[in-house]
């Protein structure tokens, strides 16, 4: 974009209105400071400039500013050129961008264009595992307590100060002991967690979905939502032939959760395959994998007797292989 006569060096913005930190973030109201330089050789006098954006997240409160004289090839600093606010909905890690024009005599005679980055911190939900459940086994059974060890990840460009979260649940069979903890503060691609104890009534099915709601608040007062579930699926085990072979490591799972299943062939029978949804997974009849959800496998088995055969028999040779 022609820049005319004013070229821009830098610009900064002050927020003594917000939290003082020389960031934009959502909410605040501040005002623009421009580093321009007249890269001409001719003085420049008696010039405007008009700031505007095409953001739906930011209100101009005062986009006008009349430019101080600029010998030719002077650079000065304008503080407090423009002054905008910033919605308290608008994304972090984004850059808002600004027209500014520069007129003499109702004439323009330059512009370009003012990218200003948002701060803000992003949370999101990273993972769950339970920790420290009547067996120690890290999956939350009917009739136990653990805690529920959750992490959230800072994914913004901002630290996330002070934060607490609040759980919450529908599930008719679960009592949540302590649902507000502290995760602290959290660090721009950094990660914390917090452990909340929870009940699982002895009523409750052996497979289960448990659906969470996390309010996250920070130091600000800024509130965000996660949702993630805890849930604990069934591994089913089948022989084919059936009765072909003995099977072991059929059960309940929990997420993050390994399971190993092993194929023992009955007399008659060699083992063949894992299979699951008809696709092979392995050859070994020892397989352990990662439970992901309610999965069946499927242990392959060949019948064979008890006969070997050497050849077609129509040999004439007195020798055959020996093996030692």
């Amino acid at each position: 974009m022609y820049s005319g006569p004013l070229t821009i060096d830098s610009h900064t913005v002050s927020d003594g209105q917000g939290n003082n930190d020389g960031k934009l973030n959502a909410g605040e109201s501040v005002t623009l400071n421009l580093t321009l330089t007249n890269d001409s050789d001719l003085a420049l006098d008696g010039a405007t400039m008009v700031l505007s954006t095409e953001s739906e997240y930011v209100t101009i409160t005062d986009g006008s500013a009349t430019l101080p004289h600029f010998d030719a090839g002077q650079t000065r600093t304008i503080n407090n050129m423009f002054a905008f606010s910033l919605s308290a909905d608008a994304p972090s890690k984004r850059n808002v961008q600004f027209l500014a024009e520069t007129y003499v005599g109702g004439e323009m005679i330059g512009a370009f264009r003012i990218s200003v980055m948002v701060y803000g911190h992003i949370l999101k939900f990273t993972e769950v595992t339970v920790l420290n459940d009547n067996n120690g086994n890290g999956s939350l059974e009917p009739g136990e307590t653990g805690n529920l060890h959750v992490t959230i990840s800072n994914v913004g460009n901002d630290p996330a100060t002070s934060v607490v979260g609040a759980l919450s649940s529908t599930y008719p069979y679960l009592s949540i002991n302590s649902n507000n903890k502290s995760f602290g503060s959290i660090n721009v691609d950094e990660q914390a967690s917090a452990n909340y104890s929870v009940t699982l009534s002895n009523s409750a099915p052996q497979s289960y979905a448990i659906s969470f709601g996390l309010d996250l608040v920070d130091a600000a007062q800024k509130h965000t939502n996660v949702n993630f579930e805890l849930w604990r699926k069934s591994i089913t085990l089948a022989s084919n032939p059936a009765g072909a072979g003995t099977l072991t490591g059929a059960g309940y799972y929990g997420q993050g959760q390994s399971c190993t299943i092993t194929a023992e062939p009955n007399n008659g029978y060699a083992f063949v395959s894992w299979t699951l949804n008809d696709e092979v997974v392995s050859y070994l009849p020892t397989y352990t994998f990662e439970v992901t959800g309610e999965a069946n496998y499927v242990a392959n088995f060949k019948a064979f007797n008890n006969s070997i055969f050497v050849g077609d028999g129509s040999t004439t040779n007195y020798y055959l292989p020996r093996y030692s």
